[in-house]
Order: C-alpha cells, then structure tokens, then sequence
C-alpha cells in the first residue's frame, strides 16, 4: 500500500480508529476507486488522501474478506486512513458533524473577503440561453456605487487580500462604476484584486490598461460559443460586424498584459460538433502560454435531471463530448486546471452559502446567489447591511438533498439544497472529475 498524497486538514478532526478483531469492518461510502495497470487507486473525498493498493487486496475489501489480509499494518492503515471503517458506524451522520465543526472555524474570522458585484443587469449581447433573460435593465449609478465602496470598507476582512469580482449583465457596459469603487479602494488602502466574467467584446486596450492599473484585474472569463459565424449568431450582438475577431484581439490583448484570459467554450447539441476544432485553433493561436486556459460547460437546460427524461440520448452525447474536449484540452496543457483541483471536501459548495462573500446587485441590495433575477430574495443592502437574517441563513446552511444521501461525493458537494440547478449526471461528472485527479496525481509520483 502506498499513500499518494494526503490532507491532515480534515484528518485532525477524526477519531483514530485501531483494528479490533471483534468488530465487523466495512469500505467508506466515500471512496473512489480506478484500476490503473497493477495498482488500484482509491481516494477518500472525506479525507482527501490517495493510495495505491494492489488488486487482490481490493477484492478481500470489497467483498468484505478482512481476514485475508496477510499484512496487519496494511489493513491497520486501511482502517486509520478511514478507507475501512466500522460497520457500526454512520458515515453521513459523521460527516455532518465533521462539517459543521470545520465550518464552524472556517467561519470564525469576521469580515467579508469576496464581493460579487453587478454593475448592470444589460448586455450589450442577446444570448438565447441566458438565465438574466427577460429581466429589466438596471445600471448602478454613481451614487450607489459610492454607497457599495463604502460598505466594502466597513465589512471587509484585513485577514487577506479582498476578490472583487464584477458581473452582470455585462460588467463593461458600466464601468464606470467600477473605477469609482476601486479608486475608493486604493484611497484607502485596502488590498484587493479583481476577476470579471464577461463576453469580452468590450476589452479595448484602453479598458485593458485601466483594469491592470486602477481594476487590479488578475484574470477575466470569456465565453466562446463557436467559430466566428456561430458566435456572432449567439451572441446575438445589439451592434453587427465580426464580433468573434474582435474578441480573439481582446483576448490577444489581455495576455499582453499579464492578465490571465479564462475561455468558456459554452457548448449544446447544436454547436457541439465544431467545438473540438476551436479548441485546437485556440491552441495554435495563443500557444501553451499559462496566461491561457480554456474549459467547456454545457447548457445547463441541455443537461438537466429535467432534460434527461425527455431526451436522455442527447444529454449522454453531450457530455460524452464535453469530456472529449477537455481531455483534449488537457493533454495539450491549456485546460483550467481549477476545474478538477482542489477536490474532495469543501467547506462551501460556492460562494452562495459562504458567510464570507456576498453579492451586490445594481440596485445595492444584498443577496448570496449571483444568478439574480426577478424572483430573487434579497435579505439587506448595502446602506443597512443585514435585515432579514432567516433569510441570509437559510442560504449558510443547508440541508442534504434525497438523493445525496449515502452519495460518496457528498463531502465535495457540501450538504447545500438551496442550489436551483440539478445536472442529472452529477455523481457521474464528480465520478470522471476525480478518476482524472487520481490518474495525474499517481501519473506525477511514477515519473518523479
């Protein structure tokens, strides 16, 4: 047996257990295993340690023939890394309280380290797959935006450099505020970077020097949808001309700046076939730079429990090629790595049930969820801070959805089903997102 790569961090919190000959003993329900030539990898989303055992071994655990194992430091270790454990023992019961006691400390440093702030609810696009789709455009004024540096101010953390990340809408469409609120920032002396999630066709070199100098812009994420025609028919631009060039300039541009371009090739059954082959001309035409990293993300209307039913088919053949390309993406060494690393437990499932982050809408109410819309519960705003604390928790805390229950990616998942989107092929996407993490992570030890 052989440990790969471990985490203490989770550990600590574990009681060591010892084999005892009259105790029955079981495999985790959170253990994913991969076969892998003479070895077997399992990994412990709990834990988040790796081991290679050898096949034979595997086989006495799984069919629970403990006894078999001739070597008892081996299956003491089995048992002390927690990839063999009681029979007795609830497992998801333990994990519920192992969580809200790592919580408990995660959240113990008071001040907010994460802002997610709307400049406007426009676009200058008109995606059809947009969940903003219909809503009314609201900008922020100047005014508000006066208002949310300030608020930034007096809740932010002084524990670590504060993230802002600008959203809409689209975010250039105002940005005016955002200078507003980052000279605020550096007036006052607060350490801070920023992240933007944007179309991209609005980064002129002017803007771009702006976000290196005042914005303090680290990385920006843009959304392809296809080569140029595909693209700018999605797109859906309010403006004609050959958006798609522009864009690819843009981005150019960004890396010339030392600001790190994060490509989205967002993706559907209709425009699923060309995506491969804008994946290998984004690689000719930035190179391996790390400046660069691209992923793919499906419609998630084209991926639901809900589409599934209905068209089970062509929801297996999309995800069947989104993982094509990214593995391609991979291997050529320009996939975002974040995708699958860190991995294993988590303390938030995302920035909505964070108590550290929070996002600011146009209008300067506050809310957790950046998917805003009309129907959105809003539980302060930026002049009063918090107003409607049941409404604030119930978004920190949640509870484990049915079909969680017993899943053996419920650490990375967090018990949170507050969450709208329900991919129908979860478990099988965290399935293939940790294989991949285990194969590289045993990859990287075999070729030290």
């Amino acid at each position: 047996m052989q440990i790969i790569c471990s985490n203490n961090s989770v550990k600590t919190f574990l009681e060591e257990e010892h084999f005892d000959r009259t105790k029955k003993y079981k495999v985790s329900i959170f253990i994913v295993s991969l076969s892998l030539g003479d070895d077997v990898l399992l990994y412990n989303t709990l834990t988040k340690t790796l081991i290679a055992i050898q096949h034979e071994v595997w086989d006495y655990i799984q069919n629970g023939n403990f006894d078999k194992i001739e070597n008892y430091s081996e299956l003491q270790k089995l048992i002390s890394e927690h990839f063999v454990v009681p029979t007795v023992l609830d497992e998801t019961n333990l994990y519920l309280e192992l969580y809200m006691l790592v919580r408990q400390l995660a959240d113990s440093y008071k001040g907010i380290d994460r802002y997610n702030i709307l400049t406007t609810t426009a676009c200058n696009a008109r995606c059809f797959y947009c969940f903003e789709k219909g809503i009314r455009p609201i900008h922020m004024t100047k005014e508000i935006a006066v208002g949310v540096a300030k608020f930034i101010e007096s809740t932010c953390t002084k524990q670590k450099p504060i993230h802002l990340r600008w959203f809409g809408g689209e975010p250039l469409v105002n940005r005016n505020v955002i200078n507003i609120i980052c000279q605020s920032m550096k007036k006052s002396n607060i350490d801070f970077y920023s992240t933007m999630s944007s179309n991209g066709l609005l980064l002129s070199g002017t803007v771009i020097k702006t976000a290196k100098e005042l914005w303090n812009m680290k990385s920006v994420r843009v959304s392809l949808d296809g080569f140029a025609e595909e693209h700018n028919k999605r797109k859906n631009y309010y403006t004609t001309g050959d958006h798609f060039s522009k864009t690819i300039q843009n981005l150019h541009s960004l890396v010339e700046n030392n600001i790190k371009a994060n490509i989205r090739l967002t993706i559907d059954h209709n425009n699923i076939n060309c995506m491969l082959d804008l994946s290998k001309w984004l690689v000719k035409e930035f190179g391996k730079t790390p400046m660069v990293s691209i992923y793919t993300r499906c419609i998630f209307d084209e991926v639901s429990a809900e589409k599934a039913k209905f068209n089970k088919k062509q929801v297996d053949m999309l995800v069947n090629k989104e993982r094509e390309i990214d593995e391609w993406l991979n291997e050529h060494g320009v996939y975002d790595s974040s995708r699958i690393s860190p991995i294993g437990f988590n303390n938030y499932f995302c920035a909505a049930n964070n108590p550290h982050a929070v996002v600011i809408s146009p209008e300067g109410y506050l809310c957790s969820c950046e998917s805003v819309n009309d129907s959105t519960q809003y539980w302060g705003d930026i002049w009063n801070g918090e107003t409607n604390s049941e409404a604030h928790n119930m978004w920190l805390y949640g509870q484990i959805r049915k079909k969680c229950v017993n899943c053996n990616f419920l650490p990375v998942c967090t018990p949170f089903d507050r969450c709208g989107i329900d991919y129908y092929n979860c478990r099988k996407k965290n399935e293939y997102l940790h294989r991949w993490y285990m194969k590289e992570q045993f990859s990287s030890i075999v070729h030290c």
